[in-house]
């Protein structure tokens, strides 16, 4: 109500509220706190004012600059009525967005910070994402790591589909703070941000909303571009600790600050306990290798898990926490290790030593230092010059698929790590045991056969520049080649043909418009192939299992193998295979790479 001895703002204030129109159900309030971040807000602000959707209003906290950062965002305010900037207490990242939140009215929030940048159909693939679901409360995308100047050095994102992340977040923070659009309402339901956490502020709120049901949809696209730098506050490894082992032991337990009846009932007692101390080792080898980085003491953090032991710790999950972390904090990319290799391994080896006594984990250090040096040796090899490298007991070799193999002579390896590409494009990795300082070609190639078939199939046929037949039914299926054509792809001095069968000639499926009922039949839809090649090929594949080149040809997916002709006469007189696409000696019935039969 207006009253005579209202002051004159106020009046104008409470008209405004009174007269106002409802805001749009798909409106998006975009929070940005900032502080001495005059060198890339008008970066940030350039890429809000570019989005495709219309309907948004930002806040700018100006939390105590003592730079130009208020007078850019005042001038940028001054161009778009829907920026405004408002004045921080100088409290820190969480009291500055909790003031954003309570200065906004939209019902979608989303957090953007001074540093970062979005592309023009962020927040146009959200709400598109949000509208297309009634019962989702929050869309998260994929991001990208940039340095200081912008250059990308990595991605990442969260890859688990289901609505419900917390098991996720009770063991580590799985989405960025921009990465993430989320309801209104289901902040103001739990709470804001802590104030009282230096770091992983975002980590905790997103722990508290999905341990009350809030339910997530993915959006595949990489959209955020976060600006990493060196003199972030959560690259200081001891204060990251502290605050993020709080909230990971908040996600194992009840949290007392969510009132009775908000948290979901299967996440009202937390993540299961004994999962606790796995997840907090992990957070701890982070840190560990933040400092190694930073060139600080790594051991410090051990000092704050507590005394009890875990003896299953994951070698491998610990050495890819290392291999990530180090560059990382540098804000450089993983090739990087080709520089930085001979400086960190004394404090790595120094540290895995240390979280070996402290989680009571056998091996621990030797293990983890073995993987780390295939990760590192791996991108000496993908992203050096040198084709063969080696480190410690590790090996790796840049295997072209389309040229021969040679064999290897390693003296002081036990494993050797293949980096496989095909056409300067990396297909993977393999993994295969050195026996006495000497790894034969037709074992890597037999294990690169095994693992990458298909990709190097369809390499072929692009190659070749084969036409693909479709299945009259939809389905896009290889079903021949013309004229008896040779599809060869070698390697080493192996030559794999794959050879149509008669029946299935491309000439003839061009002209199959009198024969609808072949193409739909699928049991003509059958690969014939020389013994002299494929069969001679697999025919070894136990030799490559036992020396650790993967599975059988039996077990690659959508294939039988048959070598008994017996049976295959037997079946063909029972009618049950087209007799005109049976082969001689070994046949296959195989899928297309789609793993359809």
């Amino acid at each position: 109500m207006i009253t005579s001895s209202m002051p004159i703002s106020r009046k104008l204030r409470h008209l405004f509220k009174r007269n106002v129109a409802p805001p749009d159900p798909m409106a998006v309030s975009v929070i940005i706190p900032a502080r001495n971040a005059a060198t890339t807000i008008a970066e940030t602000l350039d890429s809000l004012l570019a989005q495709t959707h219309p309907h948004w209003q930002a806040i700018v906290i100006d939390d105590g600059s003592t730079d130009d950062t208020r007078r850019i965002a005042k001038a940028y305010a001054a161009r778009d009525s829907r920026l405004r900037v408002i004045k921080g207490r100088g409290r820190g990242v969480s009291a500055a967005r909790n003031r954003g939140i309570a200065a906004t009215r939209f019902p979608w929030i989303y957090f953007l910070d001074a540093d970062d940048t979005i592309t023009p159909e962020t927040l146009a693939q959200m709400v598109e994402t949000l509208a297309a679901d009634a019962a989702a409360d929050a869309v998260h995308c994929g991001w990208i790591y940039t340095d200081p100047e912008g250059q990308e050095i990595g991605r990442n994102r969260c890859d688990e589909e289901g609505p419900d992340l917390f098991a996720l977040f009770a063991r580590y923070c799985a989405v960025a703070i921009h990465a993430c659009m989320i309801r209104r309402a289901l902040i103001e339901r739990v709470g804001d941000f802590d104030e009282t956490l230096r770091t992983s502020e975002d980590h905790d709120l997103w722990q508290r909303v999905a341990r009350a049901g809030c339910r997530f949809v993915p959006l595949d696209e990489y959209l955020v571009r976060y600006r990493l730098r060196p003199q972030a506050s959560w690259f200081d490894a001891q204060s990251f600790t502290q605050d993020v082992l709080q909230v990971i032991r908040r996600g194992h337990t009840i949290d007392p600050r969510l009132a009775p009846g908000i948290a979901a009932p299967i996440h009202t007692e937390g993540a299961p306990k004994p999962a606790l101390p796995e997840a907090e080792f992990l957070i701890v080898a982070w840190a560990g290798a933040m400092a190694i980085a930073r060139a600080a003491d790594p051991l410090t953090v051990l000092d704050l898990l507590g005394s009890e032991k875990y003896p299953l710790l994951n070698s491998e999950g610990i050495a890819y926490t290392l291999f990530r972390a180090i560059p990382f904090t540098l804000c450089r990319p993983p090739q990087a290790w080709l520089a930085l290799w001979e400086r960190m391994r004394a404090p790595v080896e120094q540290f895995l030593d240390a979280l070996e006594q402290k989680s009571g984990t056998l091996q621990l250090k030797a293990r983890s230092l073995r993987q780390l040096e295939q990760y590192v040796v791996a991108t000496f090899v993908d992203h050096g010059e040198a084709q063969l490298a080696t480190i410690g007991a590790s090996a790796a070799v840049r295997i072209d698929a389309t040229h021969p193999i040679s064999d290897l002579v390693l003296p002081e390896a036990d494993r050797l790590i293949c980096v496989v590409q095909c056409e300067s494009e990396t297909l993977g990795t393999l993994a295969l045991p050195v026996c006495d300082g000497f790894m034969p070609a037709g074992v890597i190639a037999d294990a690169v056969a095994t693992r990458h078939a298909w990709t190097l199939l369809a390499q072929a046929v692009r190659a070749a520049d084969l036409s693909v037949a479709e299945h009259q039914a939809g389905t896009g299926q290889l079903v021949g080649l013309a004229r008896r054509r040779t599809i060869g792809q070698r390697i080493g001095k192996r030559t794999w043909r794959h050879r149509a069968s008669r029946t299935n000639r491309l000439d003839n499926l061009r002209a199959g418009a009198d024969r609808p009922a072949r193409l739909a039949d699928r049991r003509s839809l059958q690969w014939r192939h020389r013994p002299a090649g494929w069969q001679r090929l697999f025919s070894r594949h136990r030799r490559a299992a036992e020396c650790g080149a993967g599975t059988s040809a039996a077990h690659i997916p959508g294939y039988r193998y048959r070598h008994d002709r017996v049976r295959s006469a037997r079946r063909r007189q029972a009618g049950r295979v087209d007799p005109a696409s049976a082969t001689r000696g070994c046949r296959w019935r195989g899928t297309d790479p789609c793993g359809r039969a």
